[in-house]
């Protein structure tokens, strides 16, 4: 996300031990307090939003593949089951 657009702080309390398990796991994640707890607030479905976006340039790799291959009878339904688990994800 563009951090001007980002203008509302949010602020909550934790425990010293919460704190401390809190900063840890952004730590193994390679990210900041802010942008973990925003990652996991903001999941959807149970995924954070850098999965859904994995999932969503694996699925837009798929498509480009069976565009290259458009003889293979299952290439049209390939392509929608793509944009049916898209659509779940959204």
């Amino acid at each position: 996300m563009d951090r001007k657009t980002k203008s509302k702080p949010v602020t909550f309390r934790l425990t010293a031990q919460e704190y401390e398990g809190l900063k840890q796991a952004a730590k193994d994640n390679g990210l900041s307090v802010s942008h973990y707890v925003t990652q996991h607030v903001m999941a959807s479905k149970g995924l954070t939003l850098d999965q859904i976006r994995t999932i969503y340039h694996q699925l837009l790799k798929i498509k480009d593949y069976v565009q290259m291959e458009p003889q293979s009878k299952f290439a049209s339904e390939i392509q929608a089951e793509c944009d049916v688990i898209w659509q779940y994800l959204k």
